[in-house]
C-alpha cells in the first residue's frame, strides 16, 4: 500500500492533470470549430459551401451534412465538459472519430 504522497499517488495525480488537460484541450478546439461556423451571419452557409469541392458527399446532401457535424462537434463539447466518465469517454472516443475523418478527407482532397 502506497503511503499519501508516494511515488503512485504522483503518478495518478500527474495523469490525473494531464487527462483533464487534454479533455479541456479538446473542448477548445471543438468548440472554437463550432462557434466559427455558427457565430456570425453566412458563416455556416460559408461552412456547407466549402464542403461542395471536397466531393465527399452529394451535393444534395451538403447542408444536412454539415448540419450533422456541427452538431456532433457541440456534442462532443458537451461531453468532453461533463463530470462524468463515461461521456467524458464518449467525448473522447467521438473527438478522436471525428479527427480521424478530417484527416481521411483533408488527405482524400489534397491527393486529388
Amino acid at each position: 500500500m502506497d503511503p499519501a504522497g508516494g511515488p503512485r499517488a504522483l503518478r495518478e495525480a500527474a495523469m490525473n492533470y494531464f487527462a483533464h488537460g487534454v479533455r479541456g484541450l479538446l473542448t477548445a478546439v471543438f468548440l472554437i470549430a463550432v462557434a466559427g461556423k455558427v457565430g456570425r451571419a453566412g458563416a455556416f452557409s460559408a461552412f456547407a459551401d466549402s464542403l461542395r469541392p471536397l466531393a465527399v458527399v452529394p451535393g444534395a446532401a451538403v447542408r444536412a451534412v454539415a448540419s450533422a457535424m456541427v452538431a456532433v462537434e457541440g456534442a462532443v463539447c458537451l461531453a468532453l465538459i461533463l463530470p462524468y466518465a463515461p461521456a467524458a469517454l464518449a467525448g473522447l472516443l467521438a473527438a478522436t472519430a471525428l479527427l480521424a475523418v478530417f484527416a481521411v478527407v483533408v488527405a482524400r482532397s489534397v491527393s486529388r
